[in-house]
């Protein structure tokens, strides 16, 4: 028994090369809350709380992880509707020495909108 498609492949559409999109990562500006919502709400587990030196302190910012993070926007949307606005998401090649800190101290011009 043969199959149909031994003596006819099926047509292919030709192979296009994806459009590259740049890399986006998500950083904590200064005017994080210590709500930690953003924490929970990490698909990836790359957003952990700054520990406290003493329970009497007001909640601690977040830190995020950029190597581990995919730029979904769950944490920025969050942060979003909480009013808070203190996670952007930013192109990795514009972190520069910010890169690592889980921080930012850049503009919030470079930051990509969410709208």
């Amino acid at each position: 028994m043969t199959r149909m498609y031994d003596s006819n492949p099926p047509p292919t559409a030709p192979m296009r090369p994806r459009a590259s999109r740049e890399r986006l990562v998500a950083i904590v500006s200064e005017d994080c809350t210590g709500c930690q919502t953003c924490v929970d709400i990490c698909l990836v587990d790359c957003i952990e709380p700054t520990p406290t030196a003493a329970k009497s302190q007001p909640p601690a910012p977040v830190h995020i992880r950029e190597d581990e993070c995919i730029g979904c926007f769950l944490c920025a949307k969050v942060c979003e509707e909480l009013e808070a606005k203190a996670i952007h998401l930013v192109p990795v090649e514009r972190l520069g020495s910010d890169r690592g800190t889980g921080r930012c101290t850049a503009e919030p011009s470079s930051a990509t909108p969410l709208s």
